[in-house]
């Protein structure tokens, strides 16, 4: 199934992730999709909305998402959904007859596939921040016997999802394909249906788990995500293999030397705050006038965007919807406010002025929120905040 409007907003929403984000590993998606097969895509789940997004985006072909049925109860809001390619599925907390009220979403999705599409599923069942895969489900188990039994053989390609922070924008996402697998590989009709369940989501298991953190200590999991807000060696925690290395490491020290780790890692962030230092360079040179003029006005110019996405945020009751909301806000909003204030400006001089003017304006909020999160410095180092910030810095790398 192909959607006209998935094609025309898929740049759209490409070109506002790379914006939204520091930086965003995607390593080669489609070049795992096997052309024309039919395709199951499981992963893990972290970040709400941003997951499916960036596997929509890094996919060359449309992918079909299964999603919770809450999010269609609006009929408007369903309509649109339908048009993303977007399924409903039921969960038990749904309080319906799951295997009766999914019958007709897996009759579609078993359509989809045999006609060569490609099926997105987080067999999870939820998003949830740990970075420790949950025991998974077995709804793609079920829709690959019934592909089989359409006489098709759907490629099985799990994906890892890993962000340096899920709360945050403009931080660090990873999504890393693993080792796909057709279903015939792992499971055949003459198994007896609860046997092919187990082969098959204990294969998949072990092969999201391949590509995905597995921090099994919660206490690792968080000093990570600590490190992560400070950009701490960023190149050094890029790759999963290296990440895993590093929590694995961690995760053999005291439980008192992780709390004063943590505690050395608080510190340390709040010396950075207050020197307006916000990475790890303690040497990098101050930015010049024209760079703090630019922040400034970029920080004039987003504050009502800002007021109105906090605004939101604190309504949220669930940590992992905070970066969904402030991207799609940044989505959405932001247009209508550049055009907003084109409207003004041309209303009081020219066209061609408020387009000009417009432009600058965005430009200086672009550059203020790239610059915020990236390893620049917009405030020189007093010696004594060099000083405590060095020793501080020296401390943490011993506990490490």
């Amino acid at each position: 199934m192909s959607s006209p409007i998935y094609s025309f907003l898929t740049p759209v929403v490409k070109l506002a992730l790379q914006v939204a984000y520091r930086r965003i590993d995607d390593n080669q998606l489609s070049g795992k999709i096997p052309k024309d097969s039919p395709v199951i895509i499981v992963s893990n789940h972290q970040n709400a909305l941003i997951d499916p997004l960036l596997i929509c985006v890094s996919s060359k072909r449309q992918v079909s998402f299964l999603t919770r049925a809450s999010a269609f109860k609006n009929p408007v809001v369903a309509k649109i959904l339908k048009q993303f390619n977007m399924l409903p599925i039921y969960r038990p907390r749904d309080s319906v007859d799951i295997k009766v009220a999914n019958e007709s979403v897996f009759e579609e999705s078993i359509r989809r596939l045999c006609e060569g599409g490609i099926i997105g599923i987080f067999p999870e069942g939820s998003h949830g921040g740990r970075r420790k895969l949950r025991p998974l489900r077995k709804g793609f188990a079920r829709m690959a016997r019934m592909c089989l039994e359409s006489d098709c053989d759907p490629f099985i390609l799990p994906v890892g999802l890993d962000f340096s922070s899920q709360y945050d924008l403009n931080s660090r996402a990873i999504l890393l394909p693993g080792r796909g697998f057709y279903s015939s590989e792992i499971g055949n009709l003459e198994m007896d249906e609860k046997q092919f369940y187990i082969a098959m989501v204990q294969e998949a298991s072990i092969r999201i788990r391949e590509v995905s953190l597995e921090i099994e200590d919660e206490a690792s999991d968080k000093l990570l995500w600590r490190l992560d807000q400070i950009a701490w060696n960023d190149p050094d925690l890029i790759r999963i293999e290296d990440r895993q290395k590093f929590t694995d490491k961690l995760a053999l020290k005291s439980e008192e030397q992780k709390i004063e780790l943590k505690n050395k890692l608080k510190d340390y962030q709040k010396k950075l705050l207050a020197a307006e230092r916000l990475d790890i360079n303690l040497h990098s040179p101050q930015q010049s006038i024209l760079t703090r003029t630019i922040v400034l006005l970029g920080e004039f110019f987003s504050w009502p965007l800002r007021k109105i996405t906090e605004n939101q945020v604190e309504k949220t009751k669930d940590p992992q919807f905070i970066a969904t909301i402030r991207f799609t806000l940044l989505l959405i909003i932001t247009p209508f406010y550049l055009i907003l204030m084109l409207l003004i400006i041309a209303w009081f001089t020219s066209f061609f002025i408020s387009v000009l003017s417009v432009s600058l304006i965005a430009s200086t909020m672009y550059i203020r929120w790239k610059l915020i999160k990236s390893q620049v410095a917009l405030s020189a180092l007093s010696s004594k905040q060099k000083d405590e910030l060095i020793q501080v810095r020296s401390e943490v790398e011993k506990l490490l």
